[in-house]
């Protein structure tokens, strides 16, 4: 059974779509999207999560991104 989000569907779509829409406008590779957005990723489990959960949040994110792309859910 999914996890219900505490953020609406419409406040992650809309920054998702900025978020796109700068990618797009940059004209960015995927390569290149996929490094900068994993960048971001780091820098904020680094700067917002303290060091003894920084490893268990980065494996759930992990966990998380390949049941996104095979279509599992939690």
């Amino acid at each position: 059974m999914p996890i219900p989000s505490k953020y609406s569907t419409a406040q992650i779509e809309t920054l998702m779509n900025q978020l796109l829409d700068q990618l797009r406008q940059q004209q960015v590779t995927t390569e290149m999207s996929l490094m900068v957005l994993g960048n971001m990723v780091s820098h904020i489990i680094r700067t917002s999560v303290s060091e003894a959960a920084q490893k268990d949040i980065a494996r759930q994110f992990a966990q998380a991104l390949q049941d996104s792309v095979s279509g599992r859910s939690h």
